[in-house]
């Protein structure tokens, strides 16, 4: 008859470390595979371009696809003389929506701390549809507008319901790996112990 600690499974601790870092993987893999590209102030990706009579004028958002709620809104404004972009001007933006909403009054936005030719600020959104984003350039007591439409997307709110049961899902298999890895080495304890 063999000694109590050769019939110990020491197999079980590996496999579920080894199916835990499998699905990490896969998980992390996924995750890196979704992400845009990115670019200098951050997360746009899709810049909108507009020339006034002085100046080149560009507009992205995050989300890239606006969706009813608060968006964010980066802009640069390049020079066409020199072609240089701007950044001691100061920018304001007033938005107006379809018929029904809300209207975004002035709102000015501010530098990005990083880069400096960024000029980075929210504004509320309120119904789907066109909105059209008018941003103004003031300049040395000049200034200049130009005109943006975005099209404002409902959200469905089954994605984040989706969203939530993954990555609960995702967190109970850590859980139970977890437990089993605990158990087994509790188990090696007691027969070792007991020896």
């Amino acid at each position: 008859m063999k000694p109590q600690i050769f019939r110990i499974k020491t197999y079980i601790p590996f496999t579920s470390v080894l199916l835990t870092t499998i699905t990490i993987v896969i998980f992390l893999l996924f995750l890196i595979s979704s992400l845009d590209g990115v670019y200098a102030n951050g997360r746009v990706t899709d810049w909108k371009n507009v020339e006034s009579d002085s100046f080149q004028v560009s507009l992205g958002t995050i989300p890239p696809n606006p969706r009813i709620g608060v968006v964010h809104i980066s802009i640069r404004v390049k020079e066409l003389t020199s072609g240089e972009f701007i950044d001691d001007a100061d920018i304001s933006v007033v938005a107006a929506g379809p018929n029904g909403s809300s209207s975004v009054e002035e709102t000015f936005f501010e530098n990005d701390p990083i880069d400096v030719t960024y000029f980075d600020g929210l504004i509320n959104v309120d119904k789907e549809g066109p909105w059209d984003i008018v941003v103004t350039i003031i300049m040395d007591q000049y200034s200049e507008s130009a005109v943006f439409r975005l099209n404002v997307v409902k959200t469905h709110p089954l994605t984040g319901a989706i969203t939530l049961v993954a990555v609960i899902g995702f967190l109970v298999v850590l859980g139970f790996s977890a437990r089993r890895i605990f158990v087994e080495q509790k188990r090696s304890r007691r027969a070792k112990d007991s020896i």
